[in-house]
């Protein structure tokens, strides 16, 4: 069961991945401006949060496996549709389709997961964080060897729809044991989310979205301003910070052995700190995709750990605590892609990397500040 619940975490993040590397082609197909593209995350941010939320408390009452089937089924639909958008206005009607029946897909694969193996918490996350920063990676090498092949941003989502409908028929034919809960030991929503544990969760992988989405989202279109690169050069350079990613949860996964989960939030991040300084003021486009890369890797243990820490509060309510945790993740990608593009409208998109900046040292002071705390 925990690899349907990685498989589908890997489809949700590659859908949302697709975005970024396949912007430069949507932007130039549909004549929009960067506000109006920064808005296609804002909505499927919005459209997630509330699919992800109400998926997710649901869960915890009614059948997790035909919600899971409904949003499989709605994911390859939705993909399909966007590949046919000939305007504006329908693509972001799709695109809000997509993104509140299919986004459950993700957050109650994991659900299902930690009822079946709370006591492989910490070990499952990181390993379905793996698999989400795979789906990120695999993105923009998907629409790039699109591109080589002679195709475009359309043919990239027909082809991860062939996914979803994979994911589909291996969910129909796995079987799922009834989990039952006791209605005494469940809490009222708003219990859930007052506990400082899921409440400073919250706020983190809110915050979060800004140093990754927000990063990933715009950089094939920063490469490309900056350096003059083609789409396929620009959209690897996303798969490059993908992989140090990639690198960084199993890192994280092989140091929660040995050192205790502060000391690697505490101390993997300033990694990512000091990579993305030296980012902003680096001259040559390799040395640019070698910081991009060490990026990758500091910033990877935020989501896991902090994923962790927030549904470890409430082990008997996985989809309730989920569920908010998610909404803080599509809260932040309504904000943060959407924020970044207006503010590259009026700076250009170099300079609003500096934003990105502040945001880390935010999260990174707010982690040590709690940590301090305690």
């Amino acid at each position: 069961m925990p690899q349907i619940a990685f498989a589908a975490n890997f489809l949700w993040v590659l859908i949302l991945s697709l975005f970024g590397p396949s912007l430069p082609g949507i932007i130039h197909d549909l004549s929009i401006d960067y506000p109006r593209a920064g808005l296609f995350f804002t909505v499927l941010s919005a459209g997630s949060m509330v699919g992800t939320t109400f998926g997710s408390i649901a869960s915890d009452y009614l059948n997790r496996k035909r919600i899971f089937l409904l949003a499989a089924a709605f994911l390859t639909a939705g993909l399909l549709l966007l590949g046919l958008s000939a305007t504006y206005i329908s693509f972001l009607l799709f695109l809000t389709l997509l993104s509140i029946f299919g986004s459950p897909i993700g957050a109650v694969g994991q659900t299902i997961m930690l009822s079946l193996f709370p006591e492989h918490r910490n070990k499952n996350l990181t390993i379905m964080a793996f698999f989400s920063a795979s789906g990120s990676f695999t993105a923009p090498l998907i629409v790039s060897l699109t591109y080589i092949i002679g195709g475009n941003w359309r043919f990239t989502f027909w082809e991860v729809s062939a996914l979803g409908i994979l994911l589909f028929i291996g969910m129909l034919f796995t079987s799922i044991p009834s989990i039952k809960q006791e209605a005494h030991k469940k809490k009222d929503i708003r219990t859930v989310l007052k506990n400082p544990a899921v409440l400073f969760s919250f706020v983190i992988l809110f915050l979060y979205i800004s140093i990754d989405f927000g990063f990933s989202y715009w950089l094939a279109e920063y490469i490309k301003k900056v350096f003059s690169t083609g789409i396929k050069l620009a959209s690897a350079s996303v798969s490059i910070y993908l992989a140090g990613t990639i690198l960084g949860r199993f890192l994280t996964s092989k140091l929660l052995k040995r050192f205790s989960l502060v000391a690697i939030i505490k101390h993997l991040p300033l990694l990512g700190l000091t990579a993305f300084s030296l980012f902003l003021f680096a001259q040559t486009l390799p040395v640019k995709m070698a910081l991009v890369f060490f990026y990758g890797i500091g910033v990877a243990p935020f989501f896991p750990l902090f994923m962790a820490y927030g549904t470890s509060a409430f082990p008997e309510q996985p989809g309730a605590v989920t569920g908010i945790l998610f909404a803080a993740i599509s809260l932040g990608g309504m904000v943060f892609p959407f924020l970044l593009g207006v503010i590259a409208s009026f700076v250009g998109i170099q300079h609003a990397y500096i934003f990105t900046l502040i945001m880390l040292i935010v999260i990174i002071s707010l982690t040590w500040l709690k940590i301090k705390e305690q």
